[in-house]
């Protein structure tokens, strides 16, 4: 069984609030066609959800930058540990499913 195309892995501490932003473009460079898609963003503990963000919900397209950026809805801190994260997105007119990426999510203790 296949992975996602890209693992993505993101540290941060306990102190800050938890928000990553990626750049995606198309393999030949041109700009992504971020219309076309649903997004789904998952974060995970021990298998345990989290996190869940989807298009309208904490997941941010600024398709002039080609750029998604994954933040809560409300401003989140997440305790010191390691979680495990994905982000799928399903193509609106087939409905194809693509796992983009999955990786880790390190958060340390933070100094405040």
């Amino acid at each position: 069984m296949a992975g996602a195309a890209y693992q993505l892995n993101v540290s941060a501490t306990d102190d800050e609030t938890f928000a990553f932003t990626c750049e995606w473009t198309l393999a030949d460079g041109s700009d992504f066609p971020w219309a076309d898609y649903a997004y789904a963003y998952e974060l995970k503990r021990d298998r345990r959800p989290v996190l869940s963000l989807t298009g309208g919900d904490g997941l941010a397209v600024d398709p002039s930058e080609n750029t998604i950026t994954f933040q809560p809805p409300e401003a989140m801190r997440l305790c010191a540990g390691r979680y495990q994260h994905g982000c799928r997105i399903t193509h609106t007119a087939t409905g194809k499913t693509i796992q983009v990426f999955d990786g880790s999510v390190t958060i340390t203790e933070g100094n405040f």
